[in-house]
């Protein structure tokens, strides 16, 4: 989620930044709950900033609270201020990874594969690129076949080719290695070292 500006700021900017608080309290109590109509209204009020006062922040927080709304109004809300701004587009762009984390650690992926259809319909590959890397770690992760093959058949099928390392993870899916067969564990390594080390000093007569 876009991060608050800091509290602290020059004199002549608090008035700006107490405007700033009280608009992301009426976003927050707005989006989501069906009030359309104020939602509207802060839009607008994002878009007046955006393009006379050069300041992508509202327009930003607006845009991503409602692209993660459950209310498809809100949804549509955010695909059509993503297709009217470009300037959006690019500040959206710098945010793909940690909305992916964010999706992830939420374990809810879906809205990625909607920011996915976003980016490709204005042909940003390079942020469908990270999108589909993301997917396929959380699901390598999960040891989960099925949505990993998927995932690489997308990326043949968009000619967006993920790189080399991610056909290895795929067939160590299908070879049922697990992730912790290419990492030696504690133990195993003191083991072989204990091993290797008897066998250093083993004398022959």
């Amino acid at each position: 989620m876009f991060k608050k500006r800091p509290h602290r700021v020059p004199p002549d900017e608090r008035q700006n930044r107490w405007s700033i608080d009280c608009l992301v309290k009426i976003v927050d109590e707005t989006i989501g709950k069906k009030s359309e109509a104020v939602l509207l209204a802060v839009i607008e009020l994002g878009e007046f900033c955006l393009t006379e006062l050069n300041d992508d922040f509202l327009i930003g927080y607006v845009w991503e609270r409602s692209f993660l709304s459950q209310w498809f109004s809100d949804q549509e809300a955010a695909k059509a201020l993503f297709d009217k701004h470009e300037r959006l587009r690019l500040v959206i762009a710098k945010r793909v990874s940690s909305m992916c984390f964010n999706c992830m650690q939420d374990f809810n992926t879906e809205p990625l594969y909607r920011l996915m259809e976003l980016f490709l319909k204005h042909q940003m590959s390079t942020q469908c690129r990270l999108i589909l890397i993301s997917l396929f770690e959380y699901e390598y992760w999960r040891q989960n076949l099925r949505a990993c093959s998927e995932i690489m058949q997308n990326s043949i099928d968009l000619d967006i080719p993920l790189p080399e390392t991610y056909n290895q993870k795929l067939l160590d899916l299908l070879l049922g290695r697990s992730i912790l067969q290419h990492k030696p564990t504690t133990d195993s390594v003191a083991k072989r070292k204990q091993k290797l080390q008897a066998k250093k000093y083993q004398l022959k007569f």
